[in-house]
């Protein structure tokens, strides 16, 4: 830890004692319920959440002391809490939580304040921006973070009056209050990821998605213009706020010294500038940074030229991922894409151009979706032939269009959010307009059989196994896969 937080100092400004108080962040255990039970268990994603180590950079910079516990690490993660709680004896307890982790949040949350009541507990993430009350109703939570939450904390344990705090919801006189969301405008200002925090070796992307591990997020921007039903916005907005070229390469840098040999980008729109971009790519070569990376969250296909692509080729990019959705376009143009089947194919051909495997995100299910045009998804990946395809069944998550528009049709089954899982059975929380459960989820696994059970693909898989020495881990890959 000590070469660590010494790395640390040459990119953060820190104080030499950590003595205000300890802070203890803390992500819920999900890979298992997300991945390992399910038909994708064979390319899991595990690397280490990228908000926890941003918020404890300004809780550091104050004197406090931080320990960040990701539960995911452990076979026994609430034993480990536990432990973690009386060792470390936290005055705030910071919890990060996704929608399908409502029940592992407030479980963490009760068990902070089982140990000491006095311990001020804060949720955050997405569904406490969408629905605090349901967090602050539990009894064991004290705030709720509102949108983006890097200095809240701060903000909590420096602020007397809670009139004069933002960015969180709270219970005063009975009552929910929910104070003004602002966002940072200038990404610069904000904290570096204290990634020294981070015990960077335990984690493991599967081979099928990453090139060396340990892999680790970075986000060289927030905020996206676009208007998909199905995608909550309610966090970072719809105004696009990147950093600066230099602040990333910084970034960068740090997370390479500190310990990553990989580095997923996972912004919306890491290619909206385009000059700013193509900066980054240069600084990348200029400062001789060797080291693979891949655009994770995928990159609009209307927002890249070949130029972009052989720039991203020479700076080390393996891998675009690009958000295709479906293969009909009016069940693209009725969730607002603003894409075109035509613009996504020269995407794709852009990008086999610059010699970069390609990755298509695809969802079936969406509210126009038929039979028909289910199977034209299934013919459009099938013809963009991509190095890796990945289905999955809609989600109308809380905070979206998609939801809302849902609730309003009564077509909302449940709000037991563990349901709100993309790889597994969904047919308890939602009925879809016009497609039947069944029909759904035959299309779901057909999805897979004829994308990678074709002769030409494994072929083509086959000679790749062979170049980069895969074969074992292919064929294994394949045995644990549910076809």
């Amino acid at each position: 830890m000590k070469d660590k937080l010494e790395i640390a100092r040459k990119y953060i400004e820190l104080p030499e004692k950590f003595d205000k108080g300890n802070i203890l962040l803390v992500s819920p255990p999900w890979k298992k319920i997300t991945y390992l039970d399910t038909k994708v268990k064979a390319a899991t994603l595990h690397y280490p959440t990228l908000n926890l180590p941003t918020i404890a950079t300004s809780l550091l910079q104050q004197g406090y002391d931080v320990k960040i516990l990701d539960l995911d690490l452990y076979d026994s993660p609430y034993l480990i809490l536990e432990k973690t709680l009386n060792e470390f004896n936290p005055i705030l307890v910071g919890i990060t939580c996704p929608t399908p982790f409502f029940k592992e949040a407030v479980k963490i949350a009760e068990m902070s304040k089982k140990y000491n009541k006095n311990t001020i507990n804060v949720i955050g993430g997405p569904h406490s921006t969408t629905f605090p009350e349901e967090f602050l109703k539990t009894g064991y939570f004290d705030y709720a973070v509102l949108g983006e939450g890097d200095f809240v904390l701060l903000d909590i344990l420096n602020t007397k009056n809670k009139s004069k705090l933002t960015n969180m919801a709270f219970i005063k006189n009975k009552k929910i209050i929910k104070k003004e969301i602002k966002i940072t405008q200038d990404l610069d200002n904000l904290p570096i990821p204290s990634w020294h925090l981070i015990e960077i070796e335990k984690y493991h992307t599967s081979y099928i998605l990453s090139k060396k591990n340990p892999a680790g997020p970075i986000e060289t921007s927030r905020g996206c213009p676009g208007n998909c039903s199905y995608c909550n916005k309610k966090i970072f907005g719809w105004n696009f706020r990147p950093k600066s070229s230099e602040r990333v390469i910084k970034e960068m840098e740090f997370m390479l010294e500190v310990g990553f040999k990989e580095i997923f980008i996972e912004d919306d729109l890491f290619s909206k500038d385009l000059a700013r971009a193509k900066k980054i790519c240069d600084m990348i070569i200029e400062r001789k940074l060797k080291f693979p990376w891949m655009l994770m969250n995928g990159i609009r296909v209307d927002s890249l030229d070949l130029e972009l692509l052989q720039k991203f080729k020479k700076a080390g990019c393996y891998r675009v991922s690009f958000g295709i959705e479906s293969g009909n376009q009016e069940v693209l143009n009725d969730v607002s894409k603003g894409i075109t089947l035509d613009q996504i194919r020269n995407a794709v051909k852009l990008t086999k151009i610059a010699k970069i495997e390609t990755f298509g995100f695809f969802m079936l299910a969406l509210p126009k979706d038929t039979k028909e045009t289910m199977q034209q998804t299934i013919d459009f990946a099938k013809e963009l032939d991509l190095d890796v395809a990945k289905f999955a069944i809609t989600i109308p998550y809380p905070g979206t269009r998609l939801y809302q528009k849902y609730e309003e049709q009564g077509l909302i089954n449940t709000k037991d959010w563990s349901d709100y899982l993309q790889h597994k059975s969904t047919t308890k929380v939602y009925q879809h307009p016009n497609l039947d459960w069944e029909t759904i989820e035959y299309y779901y696994k057909k999805s897979f059989r004829e994308y990678y059970l074709r002769p030409s693909y494994i072929i083509k898989r086959f000679k790749k196994s062979i170049r980069e020495g895969t074969i074992f881990k292919d064929m294994k890959a394949f045995i644990q896969t549910e076809w």
